[in-house]
């Protein structure tokens, strides 16, 4: 059962939940009692996901250390209490684990009843909702909040899951390699205090990105160079990429923008890629050396000169806080969306502020940490991560 479940698709959803065994005999000295410890999730929230064009399934895995010599002795059994919103598809032990399959049929919420034990029953209540959050949202930095920021690992990761596209940040070393970096400093992710400008790509290749990433325990990666990340995205299926260019005082915009356009040309990535900055000379200057470049712009807030601004230099995405998306200038953003321009909104830090996009006009974008993070490893996972600005 369990290796039927790693060749499901990409966008199966694991939620695991470690178990207890407390093994007990009755007065009669006959069965055991198995009794079910849900500890992730943290919450007892499960979520199921239906695709447009099909069943969606979410498969619970639960494990626990010694296994029973006696599964049919531990009343094993999976429920939903609606079934005309969600069904069991199978439960069966393996190798001291029981994986419980449940498939999404129709909008709703129901009680997913899971037990391992004739005195333990608890409900997982499932939301099962349309892939529209999915579909709209873009892995923030790599991989949402599963792996380290901006490195390879996260890209890798995010490669795995069905979302429109990935974002990360570009910034240029001493010696004028494009490396990724959100921070001037890299003090927050590798735990040097130095300046990206300061350092040459040499000395970048010897930080570690990875440093605060799970306690400390991730393996240890260096910020990677812009060419390597394209070319590795070059031979996966993700279908957009969002390279913010933070512009550096160092440097002039022409400088950054030529340096970003030649790693674009040799990576062959090709029209994939949107090259995007709060700075317009990068992008003017991006505009200037290649008439067919994807640009995108990104802003506090909306200003009606902006229209003009995107207009002249074709800028295709406008970036804005998800609140001003929410509650400021609707008549503006009308505006830019009639005139071709996708919104993306940045940043939902949780999956009510992804699920609230669902409000938004169909082609607005959502910039996230919780996606693909929802739809991975257990949600503890999570918790320890390096602190963000």
């Amino acid at each position: 059962m369990i290796n039927r479940l790693r060749h499901l698709p990409s966008t199966v959803a694991l939620l695991i939940a470690t178990a207890c065994l407390a093994g007990t005999t009755s007065p009669q000295g006959t069965l055991p009692q198995c009794r079910l410890s849900l500890v992730e999730p943290p919450t007892p929230t499960g979520r199921l996901w239906l695709q447009k064009n099909g069943l969606f399934t979410t498969a619970y895995r639960v494990t626990w250390q010694p296994p029973p010599t006696n599964f049919e002795g531990c009343n094993l059994s999976a429920r939903t209490l609606d079934t005309s919103i969600a069904r069991v598809l199978i439960y069966a032990p393996q190798d001291g684990a029981v994986v419980f399959l449940f498939g999404g049929r129709t909008s709703g919420s129901t009680d997913i009843e899971v037990s391992l034990g004739s005195f333990n029953a608890p409900r997982i209540r499932t939301i099962v909702t349309d892939s529209l959050a999915l579909v709209r949202t873009i892995a923030h930095r790599g991989a949402g909040l599963l792996a380290p920021e901006n490195t390879l690992s996260a890209v890798r990761l995010s490669a795995r899951f069905p979302t429109p596209g990935v974002e990360f940040d570009v910034r240029l070393t001493k010696d004028s390699v494009p490396i990724l970096m959100h921070d001037a400093s890299t003090a927050r992710t590798t735990g040097f205090p130095g300046l990206v400008a300061d350092l040459t790509f040499a000395q970048i290749e010897d930080l570690n990105a990875a440093h605060y990433f799970n306690n400390g325990e991730a393996a240890p990666e260096p910020p990677p160079a812009l060419l390597d990340v394209l070319s590795l995205i070059r031979y996966t299926q993700i279908p957009l990429v969002f390279a913010e260019v933070k512009h550096n005082a160092a440097f002039t915009p022409g400088a950054e923008a030529r340096r970003v356009l030649d790693v674009i040309q040799r990576s062959g990535i090709n029209t994939r890629i949107v090259v995007y900055s709060t700075t317009p000379q990068v992008l003017t200057a991006l505009r200037a050396l290649d008439p067919s470049i994807r640009l995108g712009y990104s802003q506090d807030r909306f200003q009606d000169t902006q229209r003009a601004f995107v207009a002249q230099y074709g800028v295709e995405f406008v970036f804005y806080p998800l609140d001003s998306l929410w509650h400021a200038d609707s008549t503006g953003f009308a505006q830019l969306r009639s005139a071709g321009v996708r919104l993306v909104g940045f940043t939902a830090a949780s999956v009510t502020a992804v699920d609230s996009g669902a409000s938004l006009p169909g082609t607005t974008l959502i910039l996230a940490d919780t996606v693909p993070a929802l739809f991975t490893t257990p949600l503890s996972n999570q918790a320890a991560r390096s602190p963000r600005s």
